[in-house]
């Protein structure tokens, strides 16, 4: 354990604030672009959003505040 600790030290001594840039930066921007990318918005759930906008399908938060007498936003 004690070998793992100082040889991380050591790379993150010598490495630095490149280190710092990618973990700290790059790294979650990566991650966030991939995601971005990846999640593809099909027909189904193109339709099934105009459907609770037009107030066709209720969701389950949408009955909720239905039967505590509040008003739902349009488009949420």
């Amino acid at each position: 354990m004690a070998a793992i600790i100082a040889a991380g030290y050591i790379i993150v001594y010598m490495f630095g604030a490149v280190i710092v840039f990618l973990f700290g930066i790059a790294f979650p921007l990566l991650l966030i672009l991939i995601h971005a990318s990846l999640r593809l918005r099909n027909f189904k759930n193109k339709l099934a959003n105009k459907m609770e906008f037009v107030g066709l399908k209720r969701t389950p938060m949408g009955l909720i505040l239905e039967g505590l007498g509040q008003d739902q936003e349009a488009g949420s």
